[in-house]
């Protein structure tokens, strides 16, 4: 018999809205998650961070450069934001500043450290963001027995999937997975193995049942798929509401089964 697998299955966008916060609990309370990526300054964080703390689980911070909720930090487009990094035309101490900020408010809020550390858009992998946030988290946290581990986007194949998505995660990961994790294992920060869940978005249950399937067919131990779900009457984004669908579905526990993947 193939030994279990421990995949961690990550929603990110806890905060964003209501509608992500009442999937992201939902899928909690049955199972179907293992951790979820919090938007510290979203418009529902401050309201539900009690709710979290009745899951299991695992909790951290989204990091966040290019969304704007009213924070003192500055933000630009994605776009915009990865030029910057690497023509080094961020300004070191507001980036600096910004991710002490947004730490501080994850920890003020959950009354804990998190227990890892990812970037909305991926941005925590970004040159400037990246330095500026080892270097808090050595700070912080560089004396700590359990230290919060870092998500590296590293891509991992899954055979079946369109070659578009797979150029997609290819694209991401090249924008600083492997300098990312390097400079974590120089400071001893731990990383996950593989990185998977990046589509576009598009398809409706049908296509992204057919992606989760791939995706849980290429899962090596100790890989994160993210998610991103939404469900209720404040859901606005029918895809995200699909991928609730799917998360919550028979099919799903189905899949982690015959794949010997236990959600960790």
């Amino acid at each position: 018999m193939e030994k279990n697998k421990t995949l961690i299955l990550c929603a990110d966008d806890f905060g964003a809205n209501s509608a992500a916060n009442a999937a992201i609990l939902a899928l909690a309370q049955c199972g179907r998650l293992s951790a979820t990526s919090c938007l510290v300054d979203g418009p529902t964080f401050g309201r539900d961070v009690s709710l979290l703390h009745a899951t299991q689980l695992q909790t951290g911070l989204h990091l966040n450069f290019t969304d704007d909720f009213g924070q003192p930090d500055s933000v630009m487009p994605i776009n915009q934001l990865v030029l910057a990094a690497y023509l080094h035309r961020l300004k070191v101490s507001v980036v600096q500043t910004a991710v002490a900020r947004q730490l501080d408010r994850f920890e003020n809020l959950m009354g804990r450290t998190p227990d890892y550390i990812d970037g909305h858009l991926h941005v925590h992998q970004l040159p400037i963001i990246r330095d500026a946030l080892l270097a808090e988290m050595t700070k912080r946290y560089g004396r700590m027995s359990t230290q919060p581990w870092l998500r590296n986007t590293r891509f991992r194949n899954a055979p079946g999937l369109p070659t578009r998505l797979a150029l997609k995660a290819r694209t991401i990961q090249a924008l600083g997975s492997a300098k990312l994790v390097r400079l974590a294992a120089a400071k001893r920060f731990a990383t996950n193995a593989g990185f998977l869940g990046v589509y576009g978005f598009t398809g409706g249950e049908s296509a992204y049942s057919k992606y989760m399937q791939a995706w849980l067919g290429a899962v090596q131990d100790g890989d994160v798929l993210m998610c991103h779900p939404e469900c209720g009457d404040e859901a606005r984004d029918a895809q995200r509401c699909a991928e609730y669908h799917v998360l919550s579905s028979h099919d799903f526990t189905a899949w982690l089964e015959a794949n010997s993947i236990r959600l960790g």
